[in-house]
């Protein structure tokens, strides 16, 4: 295995923005992987920018000096908790920060950073005992930083808290206009996705958009009057836009009733009427105003409060106008208050840049973070991205594999000959899944995306005389259980053909041992809905259970409630065939255990030839 896993670390520099993934016996393969990956940089001589999360940072640092000592290169490690800058700080929000940067007559975004200020640090010669101290003496810039000391051959080894908030976009700039064969190797990006939106949160209310501030700003040195037209433009399109949102006509409603959680009524507000007013009425590059805007904020404001308007200004349409494939905005009504927020959900479109712009790896443990909602968020397709699941439990490398793959959807069901494609090909599915384990004494789920849609799939479906399928009850009807011990008594195999339902699936947790499952499921592209519901679950269920990275709308309550209180549980559990979409946590930490009692426990052989 690990043969094969150096091979495709070889292949995966040969093009820029490759996305390599595992599924890790343990820590160790992780670790495997980055050493070979950094042996291939480092052979090829690349310039080398480590990201990873907070976990793996003490190994991943001895690692990455071990391979550099031997090219002679030097490791800068650049913790969260050391960095010379209060932006990476997690507790407080963004906009807190830039108040404070402003307020001590700084600006995160102001200048490049000095390097001799940190060498002296990392060699000692200079005292740094908070963030705070020593933004008063310079402004900083993370990303440039991490430029110029990749430039001087060092090996960056640093977590995603201390990059992201000071923009991927510079970051992005800097290396593209920088050294030569750099490269960003991303190692469990699960960490740079998590927990952005609340972080990551601008808010406009219409009482930010008074004359008064553009006044104050008016008179601060150095502002043209070209520029003054372009932010009263904005701002006059920015009330615009909040005044059509705040009709009943004017914007989408998302959800129902155009209600989510505590933001109260809520709508999209679309990017284009922006857009539109700024390239027709004010005869503007959209584009061009961010780098005007950015510009300002170089220039000394006399009143702390005006920077302070204006910084989250700049920051509210930077974010609307460059579009982030990410990026939703909504119109919000607070406690009576008007206004539009724009909402970094996820910053996978950010990542994406990185690799088409600049290149780089990504290794991402599938035990983190389901690898298909990555590279679908990030654009990448086909032969765009290496998708490479392993796993090796000890001793047994080469007898045991498990192979979770997407083969199967049933997102064409508006169109009766797709769908009938897909039924066609459901039904194939499900009498391989009877002719091989069907025969076999035990229960075994095969779980549909809709009560109803099951029903479709059974329609002329012959299945073998010794199983019984028994349909997903309504209620716990004591004819239904009689049905189901009955055919266990005969030693029978029994089908339960079911649909997503909380009800049953509390039933079956309880009541019921699986075997085995065959799960279909339907996928849904990102989007308004998608991220409505995603909210509430992570709303209801905290981020582990209720976002991307912990399980996907049905897949959820599916997963959760049926497969890891049951069927994972078992020792005499022997398949679990399921899309990928359900690569979340808790199902991958069960695997390899469960994988290992399967191969320990039973006489048949784990699949690696039956893909959905």
């Amino acid at each position: 295995m690990y043969r094969e896993m150096r091979r495709d670390v070889e292949s995966i520099f040969l093009s820029k923005g490759r996305l390599l993934n595992y599924l890790p016996g343990g820590k160790a393969d992780m670790l495997r992987l980055l050493e070979y990956t950094v042996e291939e940089a480092l052979l090829q001589g690349r310039k080398l920018v480590i990201l990873s999360p907070r976990m793996f940072q003490r190994e991943i640092r001895d690692i990455a000096r071990e391979k550099a000592a031997e090219d002679g290169r030097s490791v800068v490690h650049l913790p969260s908790t050391h960095l010379p800058c209060p932006l990476i700080n997690r507790e407080i929000k963004i906009a807190d920060v830039v108040h404070h940067c402003l307020s001590a007559g700084q600006c995160a975004y102001q200048k490049d950073f000095d390097l001799e200020i940190f060498r002296d640090i990392l060699s000692g010669k200079r005292e740094f005992s908070s963030s705070r101290q020593l933004l008063s003496e310079r402004g900083m810039c993370p990303s440039r930083m991490v430029i110029d000391l990749a430039a001087e051959g060092f090996i960056i080894v640093s977590d995603y808290p201390f990059i992201f908030h000071q923009g991927w976009r510079r970051l992005i700039e800097e290396i593209s206009t920088g050294p030569e064969k750099m490269v960003i190797l991303m190692i469990e990006p699960y960490e740079l996705l998590r927990g952005i939106d609340e972080e990551f949160t601008f808010t406009i209310h219409r009482e930010d958009l008074s004359e008064e501030y553009l006044e104050a700003l008016g008179g601060v040195e150095g502002v043209e009057e070209g520029g003054m037209r372009i932010l009263k433009g904005i701002v006059e399109s920015l009330r615009s836009v909040l005044e059509e949102a705040s009709s009943e006509e004017g914007a989408l409603p998302l959800g129902r009733g155009g209600r989510w959680g505590p933001y109260g009524e809520l709508k999209i507000v679309e990017r284009h009427r922006l857009i539109e007013r700024l390239s027709g009425e004010l005869n503007v590059n959209p584009e061009g105003v961010v780098s005007s805007m950015r510009r300002l904020l170089d220039l000394t404001f006399p009143d702390p409060s005006v920077r302070w308007w204006y910084a989250n200004l700049y920051l509210f349409v930077k974010f609307w106008i460059e579009g982030y494939d990410a990026a939703v905005r909504f119109y919000v009504r607070e406690e009576g208050r008007d206004g539009m927020r724009v909402t970094l959900l996820n910053p996978a479109s950010v990542v994406r840049e990185v690799l088409d712009e600049v290149g780089g790896v990504i290794i991402s443990s599938t035990g983190s973070y389901p690898t298909w909602a990555y590279s679908e968020l990030m654009g990448l397709k086909g032969d765009d991205y290496h998708l490479k699941i392993y796993y090796a439990p000890e001793g047994e490398e080469d007898s045991v594999r498990v192979f979770i793959h997407t083969g199967l959807t049933f997102l064409h069901r508006r169109d009766e000959g797709k769908w009938a494609a897909a039924l066609e090909t459901a039904r194939e599915v499900l009498k391989e899944f009877l002719e091989r384990y069907g025969r076999r004494e035990g229960i075994y789920a095969v779980i549909f995306p809709s009560f109803h849609r099951k029903e479709e799939i059974l329609e002329g479906f012959q299945p073998p005389g010794d199983v019984t399928i028994l349909s997903e009850p309504r209620e716990k009807s004591e004819a239904w259980w009689e049905r189901l011990q009955e055919a266990r008594d005969k030693g029978e195999g029994v089908l339960l053909m079911v649909g997503f339902s909380s009800t049953w699936n509390q039933m079956v947790a309880e009541e019921v041992p699986l075997r085995g499952a065959l799960v279909f499921d339907i996928p849904m592209r990102p989007g308004p809905v998608l991220e409505y519901r995603v909210k509430y679950l992570r709303e209801r269920y905290g981020w582990e259970r209720g976002s991307f990275m912990g399980g996907f709308l049905h897949a959820f309550y599916m997963i959760n409630s049926v497969i890891s209180h049951n069927l994972l549980s078992s020792e005499r559990a022997f398949l679990l065939l399921a899309d990928r979409r359900y690569s979340t946590p808790w199902v991958r930490s069960a695997l390899p255990s469960f994988l290992r009692s399967i191969s320990s426990s039973d006489p048949y052989p784990m699949i690696d030839d039956f893909l959905l």
